[in-house]
C-alpha cells in the first residue's frame, strides 16, 4: 500500500499509483477516487522563535508585519503572493497587506529552517507549530493569535481500484487522527 500527503496540489494518484492521499484542497471524486472530508479546519498563523522576538520585537498588529522579515510563499502556479491576507478569529474581520518579503520558499522544510535560524517569521499551520516545539524542544511564539491566514480543509482521497482490507483500515486510522487533533488552543 502506497500514502501521500500533499499540501494543495492535483496529484494523480492512480497515475502514481498511490492507493490514499491527504489532500489540502477539494478534487472530484470520479468512479476511480472516492474523496472525503476530513473533520478539522487548520488555520495557518504566523510563528517566529523567542529569540526572534526578544531581538527584533512582537507585531502586535498584522500591519506591523510589514516591519519584520517575514518568509513569502510561492503558490502552486509558482507565483509569488503579492500579498497577505489576514482574518481575525472572532470577529471575521479581514486585512489584506501587500507583502514586502525578500524571501520566498514553497517548501515548509525550508520555512522552518529559517524560522529557527531566529531570523525570519514564518507561516504555519497550527497543529505543526505545536508538535515543532516538542520535536525541537524550541519556544515557537504564535505571532498575532488572534489572527490565522488562512484555514485548509483537508481531504482523503482513496484510490476506488483497490478494495483492500488494509487501505479501509489506514483510512479509519487517519480519518480519526484528523477528528482527534484539536486545533486554535
Amino acid at each position: 500500500m502506497r500514502t501521500g500527503v500533499y499540501s494543495n496540489t492535483e496529484y494523480d494518484i492512480i497515475k502514481n499509483k498511490i492507493d490514499i492521499a491527504i489532500i489540502g484542497r477539494r478534487i472530484v471524486a470520479n468512479d476511480k477516487l472516492e474523496v472525503i472530508p476530513l473533520a478539522t479546519q487548520l488555520y495557518l498563523q504566523l510563528y517566529g522563535t523567542q529569540e526572534y522576538i526578544d531581538k527584533y520585537g512582537m507585531p502586535n498588529t498584522p500591519q506591523e508585519i510589514q516591519n519584520h522579515l517575514f518568509l513569502g510563499y510561492i503558490n502552486e502556479e509558482m507565483n509569488v503572493q503579492e500579498y497577505f491576507k489576514a482574518t481575525h478569529n472572532s470577529s471575521g474581520e479581514s486585512i489584506t497587506i501587500p507583502m514586502s518579503s525578500q524571501i520566498v520558499t514553497n517548501d515548509g522544510e525550508n520555512g522552518l529552517a529559517m524560522m529557527l535560524s531566529n531570523e525570519i517569521i514564518v507561516g504555519m499551520i497550527d497543529i505543526a507549530a505545536k508538535n515543532i516545539e516538542k520535536v525541537y524542544n524550541r519556544k515557537i511564539v504564535n505571532i498575532l493569535p488572534d489572527w490565522h491566514a488562512q484555514f485548509m480543509n483537508y481531504y482523503l482521497i482513496k484510490n476506488t481500484l483497490k478494495n483492500q482490507k488494509n487501505i479501509e483500515l489506514v483510512s479509519e486510522f487517519l480519518i480519526n487522527c484528523f477528528n482527534k487533533i484539536d486545533y486554535l488552543t
